[in-house]
């Protein structure tokens, strides 16, 4: 791939870092055309390689299993989706709670800290107004079922604030290279969408390339697929074979550097990938295509459980021809209710009898279970994590298996922590360059209404914006709450804490109440004090009594009892 579309130091500086040419501002729009036509072979083959695995694991998920559409009418083609079960059981686990964003400040100073304190809460704030939890399902999903899933952060010009959508793996094209140097996408535009986004002009010039008349193609085909073609430095939209419109990466500064949150310009995505070999740009395996021969083992045995099941409701008679003919046998025997047999000999029963089938073999049932544990075993769904309850478990006990299970799936929770910090990062750097002015965010928390002001100059060069480990995992409120009461006995937890923990609506008033009626409580009993103390006045002077009292007294607001 050889395309004469630059100055000869800008081609051999491109060729250095990524190996062939990438295309710039100036590229002209026929040479666009051949990149882009190289960079669909080069990533439709990778991308219909993951195709035929996101159809397999597509319809796993969806209940579609073990050759349910080919077994006969009168078999059962039972379905225990444990796949499903399992990654529904995981998805909430990793986004339960929001992120606890960290900026760590450029430098030890009040202002800096200030800063960096106000970037926090900013992100937060964001983090729930955007509503990335749930895009934060959808990406986990769509990892667990597609090998891995995509955000893609911009500037929400309808709003003016940074924000984030989640991508269907079936829209996206890379090729299947260790680093990615570009990728694209497929999005369908209404022609009013398309006019809003490229212009009327633009439409036209495209209806024109097409051979369309404009009215007809408004009334007949109101949508358009649009090709959306990123680099770090470039965006460039086809459709068909026209070349819409370039435009440089509108989430970096090319003009000043220094204005930037980022160190260089990135691509314009965020994946979610689990199980890297190091060789593709996403896993090489998954926890569906790990678990289908479990799934299938499941299925199988459970349908040999159910047909034995519906043979032994449906015995065999036995019934000798001297108490019936054929034809009486097959019009009076059948399986309803309160079944009543009538003929000469037919209380004995060496004439009429009815013989159950044998039942199965014990490893039918054990095999089930065996499958059902390893299943457990690689998803780390254990019924006690899925919120089922065995009669011999313990609190204890539950808490320990919850905890062995919440480790086999730290993995992907770490893998979820790193795109929420990489997605803080990107906000940061959104706001950095698109958001002109101070803008005021608002949150409702534990502490009550709180406002937060930030602007691109609180965002100095050199803050490092990350999330704290484990603060997306649900978290044990009653070993919460347990723990608080302890360390406010033993007075190593200040009241507000406390009240913060024990989910008080607002724990900075519940404090001032609390120490309010201290004060209260401590001058009732200097009172007290002062007047047990009056008969014996001749024998210890006032001001000693006053000090041992007040002494005294203060030693109760030590904690709560």
């Amino acid at each position: 791939m050889d395309y004469n579309i630059s100055s000869p130091a800008k081609e051999e500086k491109k060729k250095i870092d990524y190996g062939y040419q990438m295309p710039d501002i100036d590229t002209p729009h026929e040479d666009l055309l051949k990149i882009a036509a190289d960079w669909d072979k080069e990533s439709k083959e990778y991308h219909d390689q993951l195709e035929r695995i996101w159809t397999v694991n597509e319809a796993y998920y969806k209940g579609r299993q073990t050759g349910m559409d080919m077994i006969p009418r009168n078999m059962s083609n039972a379905v225990q989706n444990h796949i499903y079960m399992g990654i529904e059981t995981i998805v909430p686990i990793i986004t339960a709670n929001s992120p606890k964003f960290i900026a760590e400040p450029v430098e030890e100073s009040d202002t800096a800290i200030r800063y960096a304190t106000a970037v926090e809460k900013t992100l937060s704030i964001i983090y729930e107004e955007k509503d990335v939890r749930s895009k934060g399902e959808m990406l986990m999903r769509h990892m667990l079922i597609y090998r891995f899933g995509a955000w893609v952060p911009f500037f929400n010009e309808t709003t003016g604030e940074p924000d984030v959508e989640y991508v269907r793996p079936q829209q996206l094209y890379f090729p299947k290279t260790s680093k990615l140097f570009y990728f694209f996408r497929k999005k369908d535009y209404t022609t009013e969408e398309f006019i809003a986004k490229f212009t009327q002009k633009k439409y036209d010039e495209y209806l024109e390339k097409k051979g369309a008349n404009t009215s007809s193609e408004k009334t007949l085909n109101n949508m358009h697929v649009v090709w959306e073609y990123h680099t770090k430095d470039i965006t460039f939209y086809k459709c068909e074979n026209y070349i819409i419109d370039v435009e440089t990466n509108d989430l970096y500064n090319f003009e000043d550097k220094d204005k930037n949150f980022f160190d260089e310009a990135r691509l314009p995505i965020i994946i979610a990938s689990a199980f890297r070999l190091g060789s593709e740009p996403i896993g090489e395996t998954d926890l569906i295509q790990q678990t289908i021969s479990i799934q299938d083992t499941i299925n199988v045995a459970n349908r040999l459980i159910i047909n034995n099941a519906t043979k032994t409701g449906n015995a065999q008679w036995f019934v000798d021809s001297e108490v019936m003919t054929e034809e009486e046998a097959r019009t009076k025997i059948t399986n309803s209710p309160g079944l009543i047999l009538y003929g000469s000999g037919i209380a004995n029963q060496n004439k009429v009898r009815r013989d159950a089938p044998p039942p199965l073999p014990n490893y039918i049932a054990e095999l089930k279970i065996m499958a059902e544990r390893a299943f457990d075993n690689i998803f780390g769904t254990h019924a006690t994590t899925r919120g089922e309850r065995g009669e011999s478990e313990t609190l204890g006990g539950r808490m320990l298996l919850k905890q062995s299970d919440y480790g086999r799936i730290d993995l992907l929770v770490r893998e979820y922590e790193r795109c929420v910090s990489e997605l803080g990062n990107w906000l940061t750097q959104i706001i950095k360059i698109k958001m002109p002015g101070e803008k005021i965010y608002r949150s409702y928390g534990e502490s009550g209404n709180e406002f937060v002001r930030i602007s691109a100059d609180k965002i100095e060069k050199g803050l490092k914006v990350i999330i704290k480990s484990g603060t997306t995992l649900p978290t044990d409120e009653v070993s919460k709450r347990q723990e608080a009461l302890e360390l406010w006995a033993m007075g190593a937890l200040d009241p507000v804490t406390l009240f913060e923990r024990l989910k008080f609506p607002n724990p900075q008033d519940a404090a001032q109440k609390l120490m309010a009626f201290k004060q209260g409580q401590l001058q009732m009993e200097v009172a007290a004090q002062g007047t047990k103390a009056q008969p014996r006045e001749n024998k210890t002077s006032p001001a000693k009594t006053g000090r041992g009292s007040i002494g005294a007294a203060a030693k109760n607001l030590g904690g709560m009892k």
